[in-house]
């Protein structure tokens, strides 16, 4: 059974993460769609190891789970603001690297000068 459960969740995250790396809707940086890139490939060889061996452990399927519902998390909050326009770095539009006075003020330790 836990092996046809691993197999439901890599399906399900193959389609979560199709549909990031091609959506509009999710802004990603390259390390994002490296990351997602990689948990493809992952996801097609836990997806193969359950349908060849039968043998899923437990802590597969559990980490499946945790990474099913924070892409389902995701995908919800990207779809939720889909029509809010995007604010840029740290919601300010200065250059990254630059601290609007503004946003210092709400720092914790943050003088704002």
């Amino acid at each position: 059974m836990r092996d046809e459960i691993a197999l439901l969740f890599s399906l399900a995250l193959l389609a979560l993460c199709a549909a990031a790396i091609y959506s509009k809707l999710f802004r990603d940086n390259w390390a994002q769609l490296l990351g997602l890139g990689i948990m493809v490939l992952a996801l097609v060889m836990i997806g193969w190891h359950a349908w060849t061996t039968e043998r899923t452990s437990s802590r597969v399927v559990l980490l499946l789970l945790g990474l099913l519902l924070y892409g389902v998390g995701t995908a919800w909050k990207a779809w939720h603001y889909r029509d809010q326009p995007h604010t840029g770095q740290a919601a300010n539009d200065s250059a990254p690297g630059e601290l609007d006075p503004q946003h210092m003020r709400r720092v914790a330790g943050g003088s704002g000068q």
